[in-house]
């Protein structure tokens, strides 16, 4: 199967974004009367091949986004303020592969993989002073070293990677047991992108997370249908960060 999709999109600001604005002493929310409302076109190419129980399918994508509306932070002396505006043009680019069989070659396998790579980017941006609190303040009148233009940066919480697969064994018709597997290379968070450590409080690092878990369904003699469950999840219990840190072994 070929298949070639194309959208229009439009997302006007949400009352929040125009009109409250919020404060206390250390913090200031600062809403944008101003905002316009962000215009997407969208393109998406589809290749699919039929498998006994399954296919193959490959995603190439495409989005550019005029005037996407993203909430930009900065910092004097004690107070934080994060106001909203406009971004001039974002665009983002990626391939999808997905393979999805159940009973490969007759066996009792099931088996489901996809993996994107993707690439957003600022492609015309504004000239913003610094995005985090560790950014010092240029002395006043002078540019400064934190004085940049975000176009060319790497759009936030964005990886270019993903991947997960999930294969289970139907032991019989009763019991299944499934492992799968996911993984998501690191992002900033930082509109700037110099947030380039990883693995630390605040960040937004790259992890691979294995999980287990068994099914057994079980018919009463009256009827009543039930099902009794055991699973670990992060079962290589990998340490990773999103701002905060991401569950254990659990």
């Amino acid at each position: 199967k070929y298949r070639y999709s194309f959208g229009r999109a439009h997302r006007f600001p949400v009352v929040a974004e125009l009109y409250q604005s919020l404060s206390n002493p250390n913090f200031i929310l600062q809403a944008n009367a101003q905002l316009k409302p962000e215009n997407g076109v969208h393109h998406n190419f589809t290749v699919e091949y039929g498998l006994p129980k399954g296919y193959i399918r490959v995603n190439a994508f495409r989005d550019d986004i005029k005037d996407a509306i993203q909430q930009v932070q900065t910092v004097s002396g004690n107070v934080t303020t994060s106001a909203f505006q406009n971004i001039g043009e974002i665009s983002t680019t990626g391939v999808e592969l997905i393979y999805d069989q159940r009973r490969i070659l007759g066996s009792r396998f099931d088996f489901m993989f996809n993996g994107t790579w993707m690439n957003a980017k600022v492609e015309k941006g504004p000239i913003i002073d610094f995005t985090a609190p560790n950014h010092p303040l240029p002395p006043p009148g002078q540019p400064g070293p934190d004085s940049f233009d975000l176009t060319g940066k790497q759009r936030i919480r964005l990886p270019h990677w993903r991947a997960n697969f999930f294969a289970t064994y139907n032991a019989t018709e009763a019991w299944d047991i499934s492992l799968s597997g996911r993984y998501t290379s690191d992002s900033f968070i930082d509109l700037d992108n110099r947030d380039y450590i990883n693995n630390v409080f605040g960040t937004q690092s790259d992890f691979f997370f294995m999980d287990f878990k068994t099914n057994y369904r079980y018919k009463f003699q009256n009827g009543l249908k039930s099902r009794f469950s055991f699973g670990i999840s992060n079962l290589n219990n990998d340490k990773a960060w999103v701002f905060h840190p991401y569950a254990q072994r659990t």
